[in-house]
């Protein structure tokens, strides 16, 4: 499942078009016609940025860009033709490849467009990656609960069969509580995936803050977006390590009940530190607003 989802849509699009050519004559024609299409894309783009007079120097890599992904969809569509010693992992390498080179363009881009941007075009890319952090984490969290989870209790249910026959076997009384394995293991999802969902909510109050500064840095509907920004992230980052906590208390109290004990800090590192960045930036924002009303009042 992972590795599907990871080899998305190149392995696909090559999978459709190999089905495509081998149906005949015309079939493969128009997927020889549809793979030159595809893989002209990041030219295509190059010719639309030129066009709108939107293009820097770091867009001439979508050329190199393009010629990556005739080499990748290529292999895609032939997977036979790219040797690997480990059968079935052709898609990862290939979907790496290009997928590493599209994140080093983008990097470049962006770092370009914020050091050399206006204010507008900052704020664009703010909005921007909150978007992307809003997809990111919606994303994540969806497959917690969708893949992750079921294949949890999948395992939950196999150790707990397992501890039962080998009781049966040797004649011991089975200490183990099928109840309680499944709790731990659907409070560890639930603690993986929660963060996720409250950094979602802390984005759009994000994306709500930074609405209003655009139209007013100083006024009082900043000063209310930043406060009740800073308030819901200090809120969420008490929630998630209370449930930390007490995900380790139920492991704790029910440790001679489970297959298997995993005592561990449940503080998603990446949410700590996002919601910590937004935390001190609402309140550096805050600060500096009501230092602007004190100065306004005292002139």
């Amino acid at each position: 499942m992972a590795s599907a989802i990871f080899t998305f849509p190149l392995e696909s699009i090559g999978g459709f078009l190999r089905n495509m050519s081998l149906s005949g004559a015309a079939g493969n024609i128009a997927a020889s016609i549809l793979y030159g299409g595809i893989c002209l894309i990041p030219v295509l783009v190059w010719f639309i940025l030129k066009k709108k007079q939107k293009m820097v120097k770091s867009d001439y890599l979508l050329f190199p860009l393009s010629a990556l992904l005739f080499y990748v969809l290529y292999y895609s569509i032939n997977p036979g033709l790219f040797h690997t010693n480990i059968v079935g992992t052709g898609g990862i390498y290939l979907s790496g490849l290009f997928y590493s080179a599209l994140v080093t363009y983008g990097v470049i881009r962006i770092q370009g467009m914020a050091v050399k941007g206006s204010r507008k075009t900052i704020q664009f890319l703010l909005k921007f990656f909150l978007y992307l952090l809003a997809v990111i984490f919606t994303g994540m969290a969806l497959l917690e609960f969708t893949v992750s989870l079921p294949e949890a209790m999948k395992a939950a249910q196999d150790s707990y069969e397992q501890a039962a026959a080998f009781s049966g076997l040797v004649g011991m009384e089975l200490s183990v509580r099928q109840e309680m394995i499944y709790v731990t293991t659907v409070f560890d999802s639930v603690v993986r995936t929660i963060p996720y969902i409250l950094d979602v909510i802390i984005i759009f109050k994000a994306l709500a803050l930074v609405k209003e500064l655009q139209k007013d840095w100083y006024s009082k509907e900043s000063v209310k977006a930043a406060g009740d920004l800073s308030e819901v992230t200090g809120r969420t980052l008490v929630i998630i390590t209370v449930m930390g906590f007490a995900y380790n208390l139920i492991q704790f109290f029910g440790r001679n009940s489970v297959a298997h004990s995993e005592m561990k800090i449940s503080i998603p590192i990446l949410s700590i530190v996002f919601l910590l960045a937004v935390l001190l930036l609402a309140r550096y924002i805050k600060a500096s607003q009501e230092l602007k009303e004190e100065n306004d009042m005292f002139i």
